[in-house]
């Protein structure tokens, strides 16, 4: 009996000390195979250096930042804006099947790796800038990965006067095995940016996404993102949400996004609330999923090849689909924009202008502050100038209160507005 014990007390022991090497060996290739896949589209990734040891490993990975608008933030940062920044990531994997022995941060639990990070921007010109916050992230035992990003209160200067100051951050990153479904918590404390007075605020804000990958590719699930307060020079506003809800059945896919902001204000806004709500049904999953793919992928590199994108367009609406734009809502001065519509297209519907024309019905409703017609009719185009001149004329635009009121019916060729008719130029 002795024997046996001592015998699986030795096993043990073996695998524990032999396994984290066999580990390091396996993180490494996935780490390989993970630089690989985030450069189908591009070669932004690149594993700087990569020291593998027995029971902990030491790496660096560096992401060209090309897009144009993230390339301008970093420069706030840098004070350098010609040039390509890059994003560094220095981390120490602890090894599995227990990271606390290897040094690992959580000793609750057996998992494959633990890995600290730090993260800094490399300037155009070579000096390295290290960011707020550290990177914690593991990987399960049952190959799940989970990721905390922790930030403490702190300010900067950044150059140019300005300070660059947050409260404590912390997100939680949850995947699923296989990476087909993620979850996030997120609470970001408040971040300013001033220089003599207060330039530009934003937060609080709660990040909160359950999202699973359908085997169209589709990621189905719910995201809220909810901002207390964004104060610039320009606009500010409280109360800022967005949340969006997609789900999938049967091939087709249901898509709604709503957007609401209290006291709504400057860039001629009125101080009060704004509301936009938008429901889409009867959408072909697969080419919704491809679609999405294909912005992300052309996000900073133009356009998507018109050749693609209309032919997915062509097979996302084959079923019929129906938008609903159930809100909308946006404070002027004089009077709100405020409106609702409800389009629809026949299952089998083709793309071109004028199979749209014959497959498509709807109505809408709109109520367009006054002022602001007059404004589009001293500073529009002369076509836009045009056609409100002969509206008016025929009396097609409604007088409610401050406001116009339009009311619009489409089917089968037929417009109207206001129950006049108007020709539909693809006939």
């Amino acid at each position: 009996m002795k024997k046996l014990f001592f015998g699986v007390v030795l096993v043990c022991g073996g695998l524990i000390i032999g396994l984290p090497g066999a580990v390091g060996f396996v993180a490494e290739r996935q780490h390989d195979q993970f630089v690989r896949e985030l450069n189908v589209h591009g070669n932004q990734l690149a594993e700087e250096n990569y020291e593998r040891g027995w029971f902990s490993s030491r790496t660096r990975f560096r992401y060209r930042i090309e897009d144009e608008r993230l390339r301008e933030l970093a420069a706030t940062v840098t004070q350098e804006p010609e040039g390509t920044p890059e994003l560094l990531v220095d981390s120490e994997i602890y090894h599995g099947p227990v990271p606390a022995l290897s040094g690992g941060f959580d000793r609750a639990a057996l998992a494959w790796t633990d890995v600290d990070s730090s993260l800094s921007l490399r300037a155009p010109s070579g000096v390295e800038i290290s960011l707020p916050g550290e990177l914690q992230s593991r990987v399960e035992a049952d190959g799940s990965t989970r990721f905390n990003y922790h930030a403490g209160a702190e300010s900067r200067s950044i150059g140019n006067g300005l300070m660059l100051t947050w409260d404590d951050a912390e997100i939680d990153i949850a995947l699923g095995r296989g990476k087909d479904s993620v979850s996030v918590n997120g609470n970001i404390g408040t971040i300013e940016l001033t220089d003599t007075q207060v330039a530009m605020r934003v937060g609080p804000t709660v990040v909160k996404s359950t999202q699973e990958r359908s085997k169209n590719e589709l990621w189905a699930g719910d995201v809220l993102i909810r901002i207390g307060a964004v104060t610039t020079p320009e606009l500010a506003a409280n109360d800022l949400t967005l949340e969006t809800r997609v789900r999938e059945s049967s091939g087709q896919a249901t898509y709604a996004i709503e957007l609401k902001a209290n006291n709504l204000q400057g860039a001629g806004f009125a101080g009060d609330n704004a509301h936009v709500d938008i429901f889409a049904q009867r959408l072909d999953a697969a080419a919704l999923g491809r679609l999405i793919q294909l912005m992300s992928q052309y996000s900073d590199k133009g356009q998507i090849p018109s050749s693609q994108r209309d032919a997915l367009l062509r097979q996302l609406i084959a079923a019929g689909p129906e938008i609903n734009l159930r809100t909308f809502k946006i404070p002027m001065p004089d009077s709100d924009i405020e409106g609702d519509a409800l389009i629809s297209v026949s299952p089998g519907t083709g793309f071109t202008l004028a199979e749209l024309a014959r497959g498509a019905e709807g109505k809408a409703r709109f109520l367009m502050p006054k002022e602001m017609i007059r404004q589009i009719l001293q500073n529009g185009s002369p076509e836009v100038r045009n056609a409100i001149d002969t509206m008016m004329r025929f009396q097609i635009l409604k007088s409610d209160g401050q406001r116009y009121r339009i009311e619009a019916e489409y089917a089968g060729g037929l417009l109207t507005v206001n129950g006049f008719p108007v020709p539909v130029p693809v006939f």
